[in-house]
């Protein structure tokens, strides 16, 4: 496996430094850190970004955020219902990308599902409203970072629905508070030597910012595609370079424009894919589409950030963008062509 691939290299070879993007591998990168003494992320700095619970634990008291429980057992779980409450969220300790989160009203759903232990279980924050704060992060403070709403959240994907994003303005009240707690966030918990990447999630209710949880990552979906169409800014590069260069040093630039940008995943339906039209639609900055999966069979959607095709978008105003979204919505209804299946 990889790991063992990369001790057996090194015992011949000199390794300075070693990349790691995806998700699932952070820990397992930064435990090879640890053993050969490279620099960048180690396994304890990556454990508290992926494990949620090792995560929240260490900002009790520091950050507001829903209850929680680490559950081994349905017998953990039980027991953990008078404190929690219902409705109650799971979700595995690890996860990405939304998966494998459900929520539960009542103990009856839980009875009738299979749920993998350990888990998870969180104190359901009513509402609809949720941010994402994203950029980059070094020595206590951000060297770039771009505050954003979700649309239709981020379980629209279960329910077929598109997953969006529209981009807030830097001096949006709500955008600077977002970053002052994304910002506290990070300061409480393990980070490396040189900048990296992050992707906060935050509930807002009752006019109150609610942590939800961090990636020390890029964000999913078009998040990327959307900061860099706005700002000129590609964190995936900026992280990589970052993360290879001692000297490394960001530098600032201006937004392209003053519009307001967005972006939104369509995802699959439950049947065989058979076609995908192309799209013309104007304040389209970036139209993607994955002829790839043309004649496979799906199951519907399986993450926030899976999707058939998704764009970018841009208008005047959010109201624009906003009418955009429903027309690229009802454009990927008339021209993404299913063979559901009806069972």
């Amino acid at each position: 496996d990889l790991y063992h691939f990369i001790l057996e290299y090194s015992k011949s070879n000199q390794i300075d430094s070693i990349i790691a993007t995806y998700e699932f591998d952070l820990e397992k990168v930064g435990r090879i850190r640890d053993v050969l003494k490279i620099g960048g992320q180690t396994e304890q700095s990556a454990l508290e970004f992926r494990n949620k619970f090792f995560m929240k634990q260490k900002l009790v008291g520091k950050i507001r955020m829903p209850k929680f429980k680490s559950i081994e057992s349905y017998d953990d779980l039980k027991s953990a219902i008078s404190y929690i409450g219902f409705p109650m969220v799971v979700k595995p300790l690890d996860s990405a990308g939304s998966v494998g989160v459900k929520i539960y009203r009542t103990i009856e759903e839980i009875i009738e599902e299979e749920i993998e232990y350990p888990v998870l279980i969180e104190e359901y924050i009513p509402g609809d409203t949720m941010y994402h704060v994203d950029g980059l992060y070094h020595n206590g403070k951000f060297l770039f970072c771009k505050s954003s709403e979700y649309i239709n959240g981020c379980l629209a994907f279960k329910k077929g629905d598109f997953v969006g994003s529209i981009l807030l303005k830097d001096s949006d009240n709500v955008s600077i508070n977002l970053k002052k707690e994304a910002l506290k966030v990070l300061q409480y918990l393990d980070t490396p030597k040189h900048p990296i990447p992050f992707h906060a999630e935050f509930f807002y209710y009752n006019d109150e910012i609610i942590f939800c949880e961090i990636a020390s990552r890029i964000g999913g979906g078009k998040i990327n595609e959307m900061i860099r169409e706005s700002t000129g800014v590609d964190l995936f590069v900026e992280s990589i370079k970052a993360s290879i260069n001692t000297n490394y040093e960001f530098i600032q630039k201006p937004n392209i424009d003053d519009k307001i940008y967005g972006f939104l995943l369509i995802p699959a339906k439950k049947g065989k894919l058979m076609s995908i039209g192309e799209c013309d639609l104007k304040g389209i900055k970036q139209f993607y589409k994955k002829d790839s999966k043309i004649g496979r069979i799906f199951q519907g959607g399986d993450s926030s950030a899976s999707e058939i095709v998704s764009a970018v978008i841009c208008s005047e105003n959010r109201k624009g963008v906003e009418k955009l979204m429903s027309q690229f919505s009802l454009w990927s209804e008339e021209n993404i062509n299913w063979e559901l299946d009806s069972k």
